[in-house]
């Protein structure tokens, strides 16, 4: 009858929707971009995470399987992965996100001894130096420039600086040190110039005294 055939009809349509949703794979949406640069000063990564989606089981997003290999403390190039299978088998195109560690802290300088030292006119300067560290090359000491110089034998005020970068191009803030080289002084305490003066001051007197 009519009836029949039509109740088979609906019964085939029926198998072949069934098959459809049995093989139809889901399907894994990223939230955010696929390719990233992160800087190591913001911290830790946070992944936007994904959505997946299946034409039987519906929303599979929390049954997705996510791989984070990402280690902010190492400048690299690093992949996230995201995977889920449905209720019958059916495993989704993995989706990948790149993520690239961008090292963007500089060197920190510190300085060996006093960044301010004072010295008497003719006396020995000692470079005492400094030391320089980066959060991924280390140790850097070897690698500081530093640049300037004193002269002990001359009155004035000399700078010292203390400068590097890191592997990265990443520069460290200038570190200084100042060394004032004073005037010599007599025994008495007086500076040149007061000997100068009272020497001015006795020839005056000497010419003004005697006859």
């Amino acid at each position: 009858s009519a009836i029949a055939t039509l109740q088979e009809l609906v019964d085939s349509l029926t198998e072949r929707v069934e098959t459809l949703e049995q093989l139809h794979v889901p399907v894994i949406t990223l939230l955010g971009e696929a390719q990233i640069s992160f800087s190591m000063s913001s911290g830790d990564y946070i992944d936007a995470g994904a959505t997946a989606d299946d034409l039987d089981d519906g929303d599979l997003t929390e049954q997705i399987v996510i791989v984070n290999g990402v280690d902010v403390l190492s400048p690299d190039t690093y992949f996230v992965t995201y995977n889920v299978t449905d209720s019958d088998g059916n495993e989704a195109e993995e989706v990948i996100r790149s993520i690239t560690v961008i090292d963007d802290i500089a060197p920190i300088i510190t300085l060996t001894g006093d960044s301010a030292i004072t010295l008497e006119l003719g006396g020995e300067y000692i470079e005492a130096g400094a030391s320089a560290i980066d959060n991924v090359d280390g140790d850097l000491t070897n690698d500081i420039l530093t640049t300037g110089s004193v002269n002990s034998n001359t009155a004035g005020t000399y700078t010292i600086s203390y400068d590097v970068s890191d592997s990265s191009g990443n520069a460290a803030n200038t570190v200084t040190r100042t060394v004032t080289v004073n005037a010599a002084s007599s025994a008495s305490g007086f500076t040149n110039d007061n000997v100068t003066d009272a020497i001015n001051v006795f020839t005056w007197l000497t010419f003004v005294i005697v006859p």
